[in-house]
């Protein structure tokens, strides 16, 4: 979806010169402020909301990732499981680096990341579909992996270990970034000798067989192997995670209803604690991609009914803009739906900051102690 995602940026972004040149640094600001320029009330509001909502995003996404990954290491040593939200928090820090940040300098700061140099324009671009991609399929697996465990619970013992979770994260890996190799040979920074007025040194592609190549045929490959596909493996998966979820725990009602309840709801919180959180996540990425997902596939006939009015064209750009902060925002609620969720999680995460409260009190005594002896 990513590479669907900068063919139709590219489209929304070209309308704002101070994306491109450095020579125009204040174009936003001059923007905002020149009641002669044209912009209209939705023009507006798109460019204040990209000014204020990735920051957001990126302090709420990057603090609550790397507690993620913090807690589910220590609870990875308990659970195969765990492996994986490590990976998913990496790749959605990934995803906001690459892909966030970028957003965010162009309008906040009028410059393009990627325009920097060689590295940051071939990185940045491969590190965004990477992780990504990345992202999607790594819910994917563990999702896959947690239904499995479920409908043949026999087996539970050789799905669900630590060897089977590392290889398939290693597999998703290497065939990701093998399929996405394309990307750095395909981007290239501007060299200065063709740099002029209406030639900015940016990031583009490197020629224009490789630009068809990648907007006609990958950009399509892309939305539907990262995208539609993980939505309709996802629906099943979970179809099938809920269905035999509630009815284990109908059959261990019947089963012990003459005996211990508390043996009862102890076995339906180890079923089901699992379950809920991969629930909360797949909910949520269908509540916070989809919308972009419709957005994509609609934008060339949507283009088309609009024509070319001025009006209605700035409000689907600001339609673009909620839809794309959405995506970005799948990449940062993670931990906050980890926390929610799952009970072991939170006791994790509490113990954390007991700890720091401790040490931080224990600073501040020591601190006062050594000053009051300063004074004496």
């Amino acid at each position: 979806m990513t590479a669907v995602n900068e063919m139709v940026s590219d489209s929304l972004f070209d309308n704002f010169s101070a994306v491109d040149s450095p020579n125009d640094a204040n174009y936003v600001v001059d923007f905002l402020t020149d009641t002669n320029s044209g912009a209209d009330f939705w023009s507006q509001a798109m460019i204040m909301l990209l000014k204020v909502s990735p920051p957001i995003i990126l302090i709420l996404g990057m603090f609550g990732n790397i507690m993620a990954i913090i807690i589910h290491r220590r609870l990875s040593r308990q659970s195969a499981m765990s492996l994986y939200f490590v990976a998913l928090a990496v790749a959605d820090i990934g995803l906001l680096v690459f892909g966030l940040v970028q957003v965010w300098t162009r309008y906040e700061f009028a410059f393009d990341v990627e325009d920097l140099t060689e590295v940051t324009c071939r990185v940045y671009a491969y590190g965004l579909y990477v992780s990504g991609a990345m992202s999607a399929w790594l819910l994917v697996a563990v999702t896959l992996q947690r239904a499995a465990s479920v409908v043949v619970p026999h087996r539970v013992n050789a799905l669900c270990t630590r060897g089977v979770s590392q290889t398939i994260i290693a597999a998703i890996s290497i065939t990701l970034i093998s399929l996405h190799a394309h990307i750095i040979y395909g981007k290239l920074l501007r060299p200065e000798a063709f740099v002029n007025v209406t030639l900015p040194r940016d990031c583009y592609f490197i020629d224009q067989h490789y630009e068809a190549f990648f907007f006609n045929v990958w950009s399509w490959f892309d939305l539907l192997v990262f995208s539609v596909t993980p939505f309709a493996i996802l629906l099943l998966s979970n179809i099938v995670l809920l269905k035999t979820v509630v009815m284990s725990v109908r059959t261990a009602r019947h089963r012990l209803a003459v005996g211990d309840p508390g043996q009862v709801n102890s076995r339906e919180k180890r079923a089901s604690s699992l379950t809920v959180t991969l629930i909360a996540l797949s909910f949520t990425f269908f509540l916070l991609t989809m919308p972009y997902c419709a957005y994509l596939l609609s934008y060339a006939y949507v283009m088309e009914l609009i024509g070319g009015d001025s009006e209605k064209e700035s409000f689907h750009q600001f339609l673009h803009v909620i839809a794309n902060q959405l995506w970005y925002l799948n990449s940062a609620i993670n931990f906050y739906l980890y926390c929610l969720t799952g009970h072991r999680f939170r006791e994790e995460f509490m113990k954390i900051v007991v700890t720091c409260r401790v040490r931080l009190t224990d600073s501040n005594d020591k601190r006062q102690i050594l000053t009051s002896k300063q004074r004496t």
